[in-house]
């Protein structure tokens, strides 16, 4: 029961939220070359420069964190999938 007998609201501890949309990768065209977006990340800034900081070893390209999204330079974009999936994230 959330409320004490006083009529006080105690805060229930609720188990963290699933993602409610899975991860979107998509490849996008910026002048003559391509660039790989990495959307919907369910991460705080300093987990996705981590994932970032992977991907960029792992894919041997380029890339950034840019407000809540992942640019990877080039087309990269069953290869990121792939990764996203072995780590266990629902990727469409």
């Amino acid at each position: 029961m959330p409320f004490t007998i006083g009529g006080e609201w105690i805060p229930e501890n609720l188990p963290p939220s699933k993602p409610k949309h899975p991860i979107k990768v998509v490849k996008e065209k910026r002048g003559s070359s391509l660039v790989t977006l990495l959307l919907n990340l369910p991460l705080e800034i300093e987990d996705l420069k981590h994932l970032c900081s992977t991907l960029k070893q792992r894919l041997g390209c380029g890339g950034a964190v840019k407000e809540n999204h992942i640019e990877l330079q080039g087309d990269k974009v069953q290869a990121a999938k792939d990764y996203l999936k072995t780590q266990g994230m629902k990727v469409s």
